[in-house]
């Protein structure tokens, strides 16, 4: 896990991480009882590398509940029965599981999100849509080719 660390470290090549701030182990510990069977290498990545956003502003962050993405702005807008009119979309259920855990954002549409039942696979959850899709196969993975822009895939 170490070297996979070191590997998002030596590809950040415009330090675009650099503004990130890790979390102490402690409290990273709290973060895998509150949130059992979380991608290990989510948690690794919060001690080792951190929250925070980057320095392209992408925000890397604490775990927050899928369901608390009704509440934003930009949901209540997208879904609000004028703007499905407009895009001529159908008005769905929910199509977020309800074990989905956001991890973090490009301040866009778009929240990325880690679940628990498959904590390898990053999820990109759409508020638009609303949709709820596989963006990588693992965290480190999603690191690498979403959150550090300047890397080569």
């Amino acid at each position: 896990m170490r070297a996979d660390i070191e590997s998002i470290t030596e590809s950040d090549c415009q330090n675009e991480l650099a503004p990130l701030v890790p979390l102490g182990e402690q409290h990273v510990t709290e973060i895998a009882v509150r949130h059992p069977n979380i991608s290990v290498q989510y948690l690794h990545f919060l001690q080792h590398i951190g929250v925070g956003t980057t320095t392209t502003g992408m925000h890397v962050y604490e775990p927050q509940p899928i369901n608390e993405i009704i509440n934003h702005p930009s949901f209540k807008i997208y879904n609000s029965k004028p703007s499905r009119r407009l895009f001529g979309l159908v008005a769905e259920k929910s199509v977020f599981p309800t074990d989905a855990l956001i991890i973090a954002d490009s301040g866009a549409s778009w929240r990325y999100c880690v679940r628990l039942s498959k904590p390898d696979t990053v999820y990109i959850a759409d508020m638009l849509g609303p949709t709820f899709d596989t963006e990588a196969t693992d965290f480190f993975t999603f690191v690498r080719n979403t959150v550090i822009l300047g890397t080569e895939p």
